[in-house]
C-alpha cells in the first residue's frame, strides 16, 4: 500500500528544528539508500506536522515514486543563516489532502549538521 498509516506518532521535534523545516526559503531534501546508492529528492515544500512528530511534503516530483512504505529516510534542512539539521525516520506513504497527495515521514532521530558539533544527536 502506498498510503500512510497515521496511527503511530514519531518523536516530537524541538521547536528550533521545526521552525527551520517550516521556513519557505530553506533548502530541504529527502534521501534514502537503494542498492547501496543514495536517492535524493527535492522536498522544498516539506513542513512539520502540527504535533511536531511527522514531516509532510508534496509528492509531485517523479522521484517521490521511488519511495516505498517502510523505507528508512533522512531529511535535511539548510537555512540562509547557515544552520542545518538532519532528521531520520520511516516513510509512511502518502495521504490524500484537498490539494493533492503528500508524503509522510515519522520522526525518529535528529542531528545537528553545523559547527561547533556537526553530527551530534539531538535528544527528542
Amino acid at each position: 500500500a502506498r498510503f500512510a498509516s497515521t496511527q503511530e506518532d514519531g518523536k516530537r521535534l524541538p521547536p528550533i528544528i521545526a521552525e527551520k523545516f517550516n521556513r519557505i526559503n530553506a533548502i530541504k531534501v529527502l534521501a534514502k539508500v537503494y542498492n547501496g546508492y543514495p536517492i535524493i529528492l527535492p522536498a522544498l515544500s516539506m513542513r512539520v506536522s502540527s504535533k511536531g512528530t511527522k514531516l509532510i511534503f508534496g509528492t509531485r516530483s517523479t522521484e517521490a515514486s521511488r519511495l516505498s512504505v517502510g523505507d528508512s529516510v533522512a531529511a535535511a534542512v539548510l537555512t540562509t543563516d547557515a544552520i542545518a539539521y538532519q532528521v531520520k525516520g520511516i516513510y509512511e506513504g502518502e495521504l490524500r489532502k484537498l490539494f493533492g497527495k503528500v508524503g509522510v515521514v515519522r520522526v525518529d532521530e535528529a542531528y545537528t549538521l553545523t559547527p561547533p558539533r556537526p553530527g551530534e544527536k539531538i535528544p527528542l
